[in-house]
């Protein structure tokens, strides 16, 4: 396949043509020719991923148990299910020229919840599927209705209509709409013959203007509402009428309005009164043009409440289907929009430490979760109960006794973009993203006041939760990186206690590999205890059953020489390694501390430099930049060194 074809750029001849009589006799079993703008992009969204949501324990904790839909189509959209579902049920509806059709979906929410986003979207669904316009041909040319309106406009007839249904099970809730001065000028040319006229199949493009286009209301002069219906020419003919308007453009198609919310003069929304409910408007000098459409617009929060408090704006709320679009707030699929705008942008693959949106993903599900605690933080993220009182706290409670809904306000995803990008350009030697540069920065945004008022607490909460869970990230990254020095020991001394607790086990006697001695059961205790005394085990009897039934059904599994280590599951070999630092360290009563081998600067002695080389190397190996072990080192010298 060549590049031309992989990247969509077929040779296609140009959109068919058919006879009027061909496209009546094909509505009825061509999903194709039926569908309107709402089941066209109804088709184009897809069939959802069914989840039943008891069979996982997070999203059982999210949903209460109830079923919920997922549309790849909106793959990338996270943590906003319900919204998704809301307007796929819109579009369904219009689909079957329900109330919805007439109706403008408008999408409410903060700044940066994703509106436009979703929007853009849409506008790509609209592309994916043709429409049929009415048109006629002259010569070895064909000329579509300039407002690419339905060919069954043609029928304003009962009866013809009642006929149409009957013969080509076209239902009475398609023909809605009038027929364009155009179209009827032309039909009077034909002599009233509609048979004369063709049908073409036409793709829609938003580039074009083509069935899909964007319009701000606010644009022109005081009431002008040229931007929905376009200009009329002085000679007042159809031909040249100027069609550029919205509505104009989208009879059969998709119609977004940006902030329709924010027009300073109600009278420039007038044309929508009628595109909606009538499904027709008026032109200036070409009287009453077709509409078909869907209308989309998306506002902040507080210019719709502001609008639709105002008297002179009744008329066209009623005919607004509102769905309100909250900022995600589940700390794990905010990070998963993170990832996403990383992956997007130039940022790219950027060396990234692996808890590092953990930071930036916390601070902004507790700016917008009611009471904004850690616990309902990890309660609205789904996280299991750390305690009893966590028990006590769930999503339904939660919302009970809320006095915001959550999402509707807080730290906006583009506050938290731009987060990233300074604290990936932080460092000027290296681009790169950890939890201590985005702690910095986050520090900084919020001395700034972005967004304090939401919570004020959250000052506070980033020096204390943030921070907390920090000193446990680096923490654990430090100590694994330094006790990874003992590894070599860790697994000699599991080898050696396998050895051992298994013949101490059957009650055997255990001979010394190397010296061929033979031990009774009393020196194999001893010798199993001075491994285990470092461990801190609560039963060790039931320690050592643990570790020998591991390794027997590990090389049951995989042969009698499968190494020992691999046959460990991941706590006990842990305990293996801690207890060979904390061995070692008894041994050897010189050695220096962890705080002397990890800090960067001068040695007191050539073994100390050696080890502070292995240990940053042992850190890079795991993907941490020259930088990002530094800043590690120096958080665990301040914070938690102990």
């Amino acid at each position: 396949m060549s590049l031309r074809e992989k990247l969509g750029f077929v040779s296609q001849d140009a959109e068919p043509v058919l006879t009027l009589e061909e496209y009546l006799d094909a509505w009825g079993s061509d999903p194709l020719l039926s569908a309107n703008i709402g089941g066209r992009i109804r088709r184009a969204i897809g069939e959802p991923t069914v989840i039943d949501t008891t069979r996982d324990e997070r999203l059982n904790r999210l949903f209460q148990g109830k079923t919920i839909k997922r549309y790849p189509a909106f793959g990338d959209f996270f943590g906003v299910e319900s919204v998704i579902d809301e307007i796929v049920q819109y579009f369904e509806a219009a689909s079957k020229g329900l109330i919805p059709w007439r109706r403008v979906a408008l999408f409410y929410g903060p700044v940066g919840c994703g509106k436009s986003t979703l929007a853009t979207r849409l506008r790509e669904l609209a592309e994916r599927e043709p429409m049929f316009v009415l048109a006629v041909k002259e010569g070895d040319k064909v000329i579509t209705s300039p407002v690419y309106e339905s060919p069954l406009g043609l029928f304003q007839d009962q009866r013809q209509r009642d006929l149409l249904e009957t013969d080509c099970h076209i239902p009475q809730s398609r023909f809605v709409a009038p027929l364009s001065l155009w179209g009827a000028e032309h039909l009077r040319r034909f002599g009233g013959d509609p048979f004369k006229f063709v049908v073409k199949r036409v793709k829609p493009s938003q580039h074009l203007r083509v069935g899909i286009a964007k319009v701000v209301p606010g644009d022109g002069a005081r009431g002008d509402v040229s931007a929905f219906v376009g200009r009329a020419h002085e000679s007042g003919s159809p031909e040249s009428y100027a069609y550029t308007g919205g509505l104009n453009r989208t009879t059969q198609g998709l119609l977004e309005l940006v902030e329709m919310c924010n027009v300073d003069n109600p009278q420039r929304l007038q044309p929508l009164l009628g595109a909606t409910q009538d499904r027709s408007y008026a032109a200036s000098g070409i009287g009453e043009l077709p509409y078909e459409g869907c209308i989309i617009a998306h506002t902040n929060e507080a210019a719709w409440n502001s609008f639709r408090k105002k008297e002179t704006n009744e008329g066209i709320v009623g005919r607004i289907h509102a769905i309100a679009f909250p900022l995600c707030i589940r700390m794990t699929e905010i990070q998963d929009i993170y990832r996403m705008y990383l992956r997007t942008s130039d940022l790219n693959g950027l060396p990234m430490t692996p808890h590092a949106l953990e930071i930036p993903a916390m601070i902004a599900a507790l700016s917008r979760i009611p009471g904004g605690s850690v616990t309902n933080m990890r309660v609205f993220d789904g996280q299991p109960p750390r305690n009893d009182r966590e028990k006590e706290h769930t999503i339904p409670k939660i919302l009970a006794n809320a006095d915001k809904v959550p999402g509707m306000g807080g730290i906006s995803e583009r506050d938290m973009f731009a987060v990233l990008d300074k604290a990936a350009h932080a460092d000027s030697s290296e681009i790169a993203l950890d939890e201590i540069v985005l702690y910095e920065e986050l520090e900084s945004m919020l001395k700034r006041g972005v967004n304090v008022l939401s919570n004020a607490s959250l000052p506070n909460m980033l020096k204390e939760d943030a921070a907390s869970r920090i000193n446990e990230i680096v923490g654990a990254v430090i100590r694994s990186s330094y006790i990874e020095r003992h590894a070599s020991l860790a697994q000699s001394n599991a080898e050696r206690y396998f050895s051992i607790g298994d013949t101490w086990s059957d009650d055997q006697d255990w001979k010394d590999p190397a010296t061929g001695d033979i031990h009774g059961k009393e020196w194999q205790d001893g010798e199993l205890l001075k491994i285990e005394e470092p461990l801190g085990l609560d039963n060790r009897k039931e320690f050592r059953k643990s570790v020998v039934n591991q390794v027997l059904h590990h090389r049951a599994r995989n042969g009698a020489t499968a190494p020992i280590w691999d046959a460990l599951d991941q706590k006990t070999r842990l305990l293996f390694e801690k207890g060979a630092a904390q061995g070692e360290a008894k041994l050897k009563r010189t050695e220096a501390s962890i705080a002397d081998i990890i800090a960067f600067g001068e040695k007191k002695s050539k073994e100390l430099d050696e080890k502070h080389v292995a240990f940053v190397a042992r850190m890079k190996a795991q993907g941490y930049t020259q930088r990002q072990v530094r800043r590690y080192v120096d958080w665990f010298l301040k914070h938690i060194k102990q």
